[in-house]
């Protein structure tokens, strides 16, 4: 009998504070978070589509309402771009297991998907790097 072993698959997430040129970015990871606090309120991704889609507020009416029903009335915003080895390859999956083992991990208050249940990738490290505000910066997903 063979046992399937888990492949390894280390990606560094490079956090950095919003900018012009991170408007245009797609295929990243993106955090609102408190100004004051810097509490990560939300994470998503941003994947056939641009950040600044994202954030538009027409694309997350609920979270919004929310957000400002929390007395949050300001916002920082920050983009994590992958960083992988060049033997692992970016893919629509790989990109979306890494954002739901955050919001898995991190548990921001803005997120409801993810939170309780999600498709493992055991192997799976995550490095967050950069502007990164929570003090937790490496997750492993054991499954």
């Amino acid at each position: 009998m063979t046992t399937a072993l888990a492949v390894s698959v280390d990606v560094v997430v490079q956090w950095q504070p919003i900018s012009p040129e991170l408007w245009a970015a797609d295929s990243s990871l993106y955090a609102y978070l408190d100004p004051y606090t810097s509490e990560i309120l939300y994470l998503g991704i941003a994947w056939d589509c641009t950040v600044r889609q994202r954030w538009n507020r027409s694309a997350k009416f609920d979270l919004w309402d929310w957000i400002e029903s929390q007395g949050v009335t300001a916002h920082a915003l920050i983009v994590g771009q992958f960083v992988l080895r060049p033997e692992n390859r970016l893919s629509r999956k790989l990109a979306f297991d890494v954002e739901s083992l955050l919001i898995r991990k991190l548990r921001p208050p803005g997120n409801i998907q993810c939170v309780r249940s999600r498709l493992a990738r055991p192997g799976l490290r995550v490095m967050c790097d950069g502007y990164w505000p929570h003090r937790k910066s490496q997750f492993n997903d054991t499954g």
